[in-house]
C-alpha cells in the first residue's frame, strides 16, 4: 500500500509519524513522508520524503515565536506578537496548503495519515473518496470531552462550555479549510457543512497512552486512542565515557530538557534553573538540543552538572530518577513510561494540559509556566520533586500500565483495514 504521512509543527509533531512509519515499513508498505524541510533529516535513509516550506518552523523560532513560547514581557507587547504571528502565519498556511495539494495530487497515495495542522487531506478524501486518518499526539481536539475544554481554551468550566469550545475550535479548522480551497481553483469547492461532516465523521487516532487519556463512549467507532509509540533512536548513537561516568557516580539524577522548544532568553532562564540545582546540590543532566537551554562555563566543570546536545529519551529515561521538561507529548510519555518523577514548566498550549495530567496522576508537582518562573518557585518545586517519594511511586505504577498496553497490532490493524 502507498501511504503518505504528513505533519506540520515542532519536532514532537514529527515523532509519532516516524514511529508509525517505521512499523508500516516493516509490514512492507511504501512510505512517503511530507514534513517541513528542517525535519527531513529525521527520515531514515532509503525512505521517500518530500519537503514543505521551512517557514513554519522559522516562524516558531522567530523573536515573536519565542515570546509566545515563554516570554516574560508585558501584555500589550505579547498581543502585538500574537497579531504579527497571525498575519504571517496566514500566508505560511496558504503556502503549505498549496504544497500539500501538489505533493498529494502527484503521489496519489492509497492512504494518508495526517496531523490536524495538515488540512488538504480532508479535501482529498472528499474529492477522491479515498482513505485518510487524522493523527493527533495531543488530547482535546476535534472530539468533545465533557470534563475538558478544547485544547486552546484554557481551564475547564461548565460542561456546556467545555463542549461548546470544541464547536469553536472545529469552526476554526472548517473556516480555514473553506477559505484555503480558493487557492486551488481546479478543486471542487466544498461548503462548510461538507467540511464539518468530513472532519467529524473521519477516522482519527490519538497517539496517546490510554493510561493518560481515555476514549469517550460517545465517540464514533472510527476514533481511537491507540497508545504512545516511539521509534528506536539509539541506532546511530552511543553515550560518551563522560556521560557513563556521570551516571555511575550519581544515584538520583534529574534530566533537564526543553526538547525543541525555544524561548526569548535561554541564557537567563538556564542560569535561573542551574542556580537552583546547584543550591540544592541535585545532580542534573542538561540536554541543550533545541536551544531553549544553553551550556554554562560556570557549571560545565561542576561535578553535579553534565551537558549534552543530543540524547535519545528512550535510553536516558531508564537511567534517571526524574525529569524537568517543557511538557511536550513525547517527552511526557517517555518520562512516565520509564517511571520518572516529572515536573513540567509549560511554554505553550498543550504543555499546560500535560502539566495538569501529570499532577492529577500524582506523578509530579503542579509546574509553573516558564514565563512565571522565579528562583523561589523553582526551588520549592524541585525540592518537592526530589523529596516526595509518592511521585516516583505513582510514575512507576503508570509505567507498568503503559508497558502492558501493547497496542501496536491494534494500531496497524486500524490503519490498514
Amino acid at each position: 500500500m502507498k501511504i503518505l504521512l504528513a505533519s506540520i509543527g515542532t519536532r514532537g509533531d514529527m515523532e509519532p509519524f516516524l514511529a508509525i512509519g517505521e512499523k508500516l515499513v516493516k509490514q512492507g508498505h511504501q512510505i512517503t513522508y511530507l514534513f517541513p524541510e528542517q525535519y527531513l533529516t529525521l527520515v531514515p535513509e532509503g525512505i521517500n520524503k518530500v519537503a514543505m516550506s521551512r517557514k513554519f518552523v522559522e516562524l516558531v523560532e522567530s523573536e515573536d515565536g519565542k515570546v509566545i513560547m515563554g516570554g516574560k514581557i508585558g501584555f500589550f507587547k505579547k498581543i502585538k506578537s500574537y497579531y504579527r504571528l497571525y498575519k504571517v502565519g496566514m500566508k505560511i498556511n496558504h503556502e503549505m496548503y498549496r504544497e500539500q495539494f501538489e505533493c498529494i495530487e502527484s503521489h496519489q497515495p492509497d492512504l494518508i495519515l495526517h496531523h490536524p495542522k495538515c488540512l488538504y487531506p480532508l479535501v482529498w478524501r472528499m474529492k477522491y473518496l479515498k482513505k485518510t486518518i487524522m493523527v493527533s499526539p495531543v488530547p482535546y481536539v476535534v472530539h468533545k470531552v465533557k470534563s475538558k475544554p478544547n485544547l486552546g481554551f484554557g481551564k475547564p468550566w461548565f460542561s456546556w462550555w467545555n463542549e461548546f469550545t470544541y464547536e469553536l475550535g472545529n469552526y476554526g479548522i472548517i473556516k480555514t479549510l473553506y477559505d484555503e480551497q480558493s487557492s486551488v481553483p481546479e478543486n471542487p469547492q466544498y461548503t462548510k457543512v461538507d467540511i464539518k461532516k468530513a472532519l467529524l465523521e473521519g477516522r482519527m487516532i490519538y497517539t496517546i497512552s490510554p493510561s493518560l487519556f481515555h476514549r469517550e463512549n460517545n465517540w464514533h467507532d472510527g476514533v481511537r486512542v491507540l497508545g504512545y509509540h516511539e521509534r528506536n533512536k539509539t541506532i546511530n548513537w552511543a553515550p560518551d565515557e563522560g556521560l557513563l561516568r556521570f551516571l555511575e557516580r550519581h544515584p538520583k539524577i534529574i534530566l533537564l530538557t526543553f526538547g525543541s522548544m525555544v524561548n526569548p532568553d535561554p541564557v537567563q532562564n538556564s542560569q535561573l534553573l542551574y542556580e537552583v540545582f546547584d543550591k540544592l546540590r541535585i545532580p542534573v543532566l542538561v540536554n541543550t538540543a533545541g536551544g531553549g537551554l544553553v551550556k554554562s562555563e560556570t557549571y560545565q566543570i561542576h561535578e553535579n552538572f553534565y551537558f549534552v546536545d543530543q540524547l535519545p529519551y528512550d535510553w536516558i529515561m531508564k537511567k534517571v530518577y526524574g525529569v524537568v521538561h517543557h511538557g511536550g507529548s513525547g517527552t511526557t510519555h517517555s518520562g512516565i513510561k520509564n517511571g520518572c518523577a516529572t515536573l513540567i514548566l509549560p511554554h505553550i498550549i498543550d504543555q499546560y494540559v500535560w502539566n495538569d495530567i501529570i499532577f492529577q496522576q500524582g506523578a509530579g508537582p503542579k509546574g509553573v509556566a516558564l514565563k512565571d518562573l522565579t528562583k523561589t518557585k523553582f526551588e520549592t518545586l524541585l525540592t518537592d520533586l526530589r523529596d516526595n517519594k509518592s511521585y516516583r511511586k505513582n510514575a512507576e505504577i503508570l509505567a507498568k500500565k503503559m508497558q502492558s498496553e501493547d497496542l501496536e497490532e491494534a494500531l496497524l490493524s486500524f490503519i490498514t483495514k
